[in-house]
Order: C-alpha cells, then sequence, then structure tokens
C-alpha cells in the first residue's frame, strides 16, 4: 500500500496563524503537527505540539528533573493560566525549520523508515513540490487494524 491510500489533508500554517488556529486543525485532524509554508506557498519547517507544549508549558528545568517532581508544583505558572496568551501567540514563533517527507508514491514502509530515522511520528507527503497531506503512526496503525478486519472504534 502507498502512503498516499493513508493520508491525511490538513491545512497549512502560514505567517498570519495564531497557535489557537494550529490547534484546532491538529484536533480537528488528530495529528501532532502541520506544514508550515511561506509567502510563495514552499514549506520552510513544521509546526509541531510537542515543540509549542515544550516552549509554553513546560519549564526547562523541569524537563530535566521530571522523574524527581512530587504531584504538586505550586511555584510553576500553570498552563491554563495563561491559555489565551498562548492561543493567540503567532505560530511562526514556535517554527521549527526541519520536517521529514516523502511522495504520496512511496510505500508504508518506506515512510515509516523515514520516521524511524528522523525520530518522529510523521511525514509530510509532498508531490512535485505541494504539499499533500500528512501520515502519521496513528493513521499507519488504524490501516492495519483495518486490514485485518478489526473493528476499531
Amino acid at each position: 500500500m502507498i502512503l498516499d491510500h493513508i493520508a491525511i489533508p490538513t491545512a497549512v500554517m502560514r505567517r498570519e496563524h495564531r497557535v489557537e488556529d494550529f490547534f484546532a486543525e491538529c484536533v480537528r485532524r488528530d495529528v501532532p503537527g502541520l506544514p508550515f509554508v511561506n509567502d510563495q506557498g514552499e514549506i520552510t519547517g513544521r509546526i509541531s505540539i510537542r515543540h509549542v507544549f515544550k516552549e509554553t508549558c513546560i519549564p526547562h528545568w523541569a524537563i530535566r528533573a521530571a522523574h524527581v517532581l512530587g504531584d504538586r508544583i505550586d511555584a510553576v505558572n500553570i498552563p491554563h493560566v495563561r491559555a489565551r496568551e498562548i492561543l493567540a501567540e503567532p505560530v511562526e514563533k514556535y517554527r521549527l525549520p526541519a520536517f521529514a517527507s516523502s511522495t504520496p508514491r512511496s510505500p508504508i514502509v518506506k515512510g515509516l523508515a523515514i520516521m524511524e530515522q528522523v525520530n518522529t511520528s510523521y511525514i509530510f507527503l509532498i508531490d512535485d513540490g505541494q504539499y499533500t497531506g500528512i501520515v502519521t503512526h496513528m493513521k499507519i496503525a488504524r490501516q492495519l487494524m483495518e486490514k485485518a478486519g478489526n473493528v476499531i472504534l
């Protein structure tokens, strides 16, 4: 099976979008990231939910000390307190330049190999310079379950 058969079409993020737009599209399409395009429509990077959370919701010291943190961290600014502020920020602020991609005609095994090679759970499909969708580990797992005849709720 080729990647195009399981691609998830999504919007792309642009300079004028906010974090709220990004989260809404990711939640709507159940994807962990989206391509970021410049004014000419060329993909110049990606926006990742993981990266936005890392930069807005987790103090950097907490990452290094996560294993010793208790269940209460009262001294930390809790993300929901800053939710409106975070959602209003320009999504471009969180653009990561590197992204994994493949052609829509590639087989699933190639997509999985590329994801493994760059330690990600998703890749963008690009055909002749045009973004056509995203493929995620979850979408591949869903496809395998369905092909095996399993009902997915």
